[in-house]
Parts: structure tokens; sequence; C-alpha cells
């Protein structure tokens, strides 16, 4: 059983009280599954119960920043400067965490307000597009699909309708983008896998190289899409 005492030891006395009441209104086994996601979990639940102070502290725990930060340096959005970005983000992971459920999710809040944030910039990402068909508007990756369709990776994989990712006309789409964009045959390897969702260490094992190779290679066909379109994300 979580230790509740420590989970909330985390949270400011102010808080504290609140969290212990609405927890302690819960059974025991949702109680528990609460306690298991730890201090963000709580803040989380708080949120659903419509406190504004659990909103202001899940904007400033560390985690929650360095997921901010590290999705503003990942993306890039025509019409949208980086404090537009970040309150788009922060906004996203607030709404979702109303919806946040440990039981029909089972993933961590952080990996959870992750996927908030993507979909919100890919969202903002269709929004503004400039042609039908860019790079811009992103593949989205399909653990993110099976997540928020609450199936596994496996069934959206072998699934026959997938709506919001066409696993097999990927391969085609990359081939264009690397047409449209001049890319490499590098670049090209690059871009391929890292839109199947392959991390840059799986990337850099398959091409053989270094890892910095392959985020320099990001980094030039990112610059290569803002010059033709605006807009493309890794």
């Amino acid at each position: 059983m979580t230790d509740e005492f420590e989970v909330l030891s985390d949270l400011p006395l102010a808080i504290k009280g609140e969290a212990k009441k609405v927890l302690h209104d819960l059974c025991s086994s949702e109680r528990e599954c609460w306690l298991q996601k730890g201090t963000l979990g709580i803040l989380f639940l708080l949120i659903k119960k419509g406190s504004d102070q659990a909103k202001e502290l899940v904007l400033k725990r560390l985690e929650i920043k360095n997921l901010i930060n590290a999705n503003l340096k990942m993306w890039f959005v025509d019409g949208h400067d980086r404090d537009d970005l970040e309150q788009e983000m922060k906004t996203a992971i607030l709404q979702g965490a109303v919806k946040y459920d440990p039981v029909r999710f089972n993933v961590p809040p952080t990996n959870y307000a992750g996927f908030c944030i993507r979909y919100c910039i890919i969202s903002l990402i269709n929004a503004s597009r400039r042609f039908k068909r860019s790079p811009g508007a992103a593949v989205l990756a399909l653990e993110d699909l099976a997540f928020f369709e609450g199936r596994s990776w496996e069934e959206v994989i072998s699934g026959s309708e997938l709506t919001l990712v066409d696993y097999e006309g990927l391969e085609g789409e990359v081939e264009t983008y690397a047409l449209r964009l001049r890319l490499s045959a590098f670049e090209k390897d690059v871009l391929r896998l890292r839109a199947r969702g392959h991390t840059y260490g799986e990337i850099a094992d398959k091409l053989e190289c270094r890892n910095k190779s392959v985020d320099n290679a990001l980094s030039r066909i990112k610059l290569k899409a803002e010059k033709y379109m605006g807009v493309l994300s890794f």
C-alpha cells in the first residue's frame, strides 16, 4: 500500500488538508490508484475537484516546467511565438488534468501531460498549415493514438482503421517530404525513423552513427522545413 504521508509531504500545508479530505472520500481501491500516481497525480485529482490552487502548483512543479521547456525546443508553429506556445501547453495540461483517470489511462501523470501537449500542438499545426499536405500535419505517434483511444499499441497497429494515422501511407509521405525539402539520403533515413516514433538513440543504433549526428540531421531538416513552409516537428 502506498504511503499517503509520503505522497502528500511535498504539498504545501494550505492544500494538504484539502487533499486528505478528497482522498478519504474515495473508496480504498480508488484512493490507492491515485496515491500510486504520486504528488502530481494528487494535484490532478484536486484539479478535477475544482481547485485553482492545485492548478498553480502543477504549473510550478519542476517536472512540468522541464516538460514544457523540452517541448518548446522541439516544436515550431508558424504564427506562434514562444510565449504563445508556452501558454497553449499550460492550458492543455490543465484541461487534460480534468479528464485524467489513473485507472483508464494507467500512465504516470507526467507522461499524460506530455500527451496533452502533443495533441495541443498537433491542433495548432493543423490550424496553421499553408499547404494541404505539409510535414507540419505531423504523423501522430501510434502510441499516442492508442493511449487516447484506450487500446494497446499492438491493437492500433493491427486495426483496420486509423483515424489520425495512416501507417501504411507513412513511407510515401516521407518520400514526398524528402523530395520537397531536398533532403540527403541520411536526412531522409533519419526523418523516416523519427516519424515512426524512434528515439534519437534508437535512430543512431539503426543507422550506426552518433546521437549527435542524428540531432544535427534533424536540425538541418527543421531549418529546411521552416524555410519551405514554416512548420515541422520532431
